[in-house]
């Protein structure tokens, strides 16, 4: 894809800005006490795609309700797990295992300079998760994620929203993920262009792009 028409950036977090390659069995490695609820956790997950709850209270209600009634866990419980064991558990892999794409700070410090980035990302926790990848935060404007909205991937209004924060239009709007099937489509859906990066072979093509277009503009 050439890049062109774009004034902000939308950046994806797992997958994109690293590789994820082998982060399901890590977590399974890490819960293995919990393999139950974060089986059902992500059977959740996937069942709510797309499924706008409005905000992100009534969003975890439902998650943690739902979980609860299958496993027959109080909702206190669920929540605990989810926030001191789930996640604190995927920062700590990220800490240890992952580390951010090739040249990231370059490019996204050339970025910087030119015009408003977000990263968005369907789990919560974005400005831990990118510290624990020595990601610096302070580079983007926007930091969000689906749960926050109380919707995941791939719905539109989270991005939308982010363009208005960013003060940009939505057609001038470039999401960059590794998802077609939840970023490409969000993107579709909120009428932005879209880039597919989901491998180091075509993080190097973006980023030359990228820094090509910048170059461009003057």
């Amino acid at each position: 894809m050439k890049i062109s028409n774009c004034d902000a950036l939308i950046f994806d977090l797992d997958g994109t800005l690293y590789n994820k390659k082998k982060i399901a069995f890590f977590t399974m490695m890490q819960q293995w006490r919990h393999l139950r609820i974060l089986s059902v956790s992500n059977k959740r997950r996937g069942e709510l795609k797309g499924v706008d709850f409005g905000d992100s209270v009534l969003y975890y209600q439902n998650f943690y309700n739902s979980i609860g009634e299958e496993l027959s866990l109080s909702v206190e419980t669920v929540k605990d797990w989810y926030i001191n064991t789930f996640y604190r558990g995927f920062i700590g892999i990220l800490e240890q295992r992952y580390s951010a794409r090739k040249n990231l700070k370059t490019l996204l410090e050339h970025i910087d300079k030119e015009f408003p980035m977000a990263v968005f990302s369907d789990y919560a926790f974005v400005e831990e998760r990118l510290r624990a990848l020595e990601i610096d935060d302070s580079l983007f404007s926007v930091i969000s994620h689906s749960e926050e909205y109380g919707v995941l991937k791939p719905s539109a209004r989270p991005l939308l929203d982010l363009s208005l924060k960013m003060g940009v239009s939505a057609d001038r709007t470039l999401v960059v993920g590794d998802r077609v099937d939840t970023d490409g489509e969000a993107a579709l859906k909120a009428g932005m262009m879209f880039y597919h990066v989901d491998s180091e072979d075509k993080w190097d093509q973006f980023s030359k792009e990228m820094h090509k277009y910048i170059e461009m503009r003057g």
